[in-house]
């Protein structure tokens, strides 16, 4: 349906993305504990988000005898990825460019001619750019 709708057709720009993709590591130091290590790498000049405590961050949640505990190494997501379909992108285009979630807003806000919000304005930060709109 949204594919097929006028408003698409004349100019749209479906974006489905991936979020949070790796696993956390595992490890059992007793029968009892359970331990959950998430890595959250970085990349493009990914920034905290406001208001964040220290790294790493351990929170432990017990149930039926069992306490796993969770730790986050940082703030990052790992890597994502997104599928992408416009008239503005040629069919099977692949991208290994790497972008984070505030490129992804920034370049909607271009699209659409508005201020950055947030960490979008943040200096150095890119766009999508011709790797994806192979199209135009």
């Amino acid at each position: 349906m949204i594919t097929a709708s006028p408003a698409f057709q004349k100019d749209g720009l479906l974006i489905i993305n991936f979020d949070e993709s790796r696993y956390a590591t595992v490890s059992t130091p007793s029968a009892t504990e359970e331990d959950l290590i998430f890595a959250g790498t970085t990349c493009c000049s990914q920034q905290p988000g406001p208001n964040l405590a220290p790294f790493p961050q351990t929170s432990s949640l017990t149930y039926k005898g069992m306490t796993i505990n969770l730790t986050k190494q940082s703030f990052g997501g790992d890597q994502t990825g997104a599928v992408m379909i416009s008239k503005f992108i040629k069919p099977g285009t692949v991208s290994t460019v790497a972008y984070n979630h505030y490129s992804m807003l920034k370049s909607i806000e271009d699209i659409f001619g508005l201020s950055h919000l947030g960490y979008a304005a943040q200096t150095g930060l890119t766009g999508f750019g011709n790797d994806i709109f192979t199209n135009l």
